[in-house]
């Protein structure tokens, strides 16, 4: 597995994250990645940043994992590609309400 990753403040990870990009990488890495992890604090700059249009970029059968705070990933988004059969599948350990 090739691990990628977006910081805004790209910094060494460990050995396992082959590259660290800025946040404008986001879009690039949304349309490649098999499975898709956000693991970000909930900020202004973060609250809907995988909106509509960026859940459209996701790669047909990306898995999806979010381990961070709700309202990050537009959730309506990510239920009608679950019910597309475009999101393979998705795991949520805390949504928006």
């Amino acid at each position: 597995m090739t691990v990628q990753a977006v910081d805004r403040y790209p910094k060494p990870w460990p050995p396992i994250v082959s590259e660290v990009g800025e946040l404008d990488r986001l879009d690039e890495l949304l349309s490649i990645s098999d499975w898709f992890v956000i693991a970000a604090p909930l900020t202004p700059e973060t609250r809907g940043l995988v909106d509509r249009r960026r859940v459209a970029l996701l790669k047909e059968g990306v898995y999806v994992i979010v381990i961070s705070r709700g309202n990050i990933m537009e959730e309506e988004a990510l239920i009608d590609g679950l019910r597309s059969d475009r999101i393979a599948g998705a795991g949520l350990d805390v949504t928006a309400a």
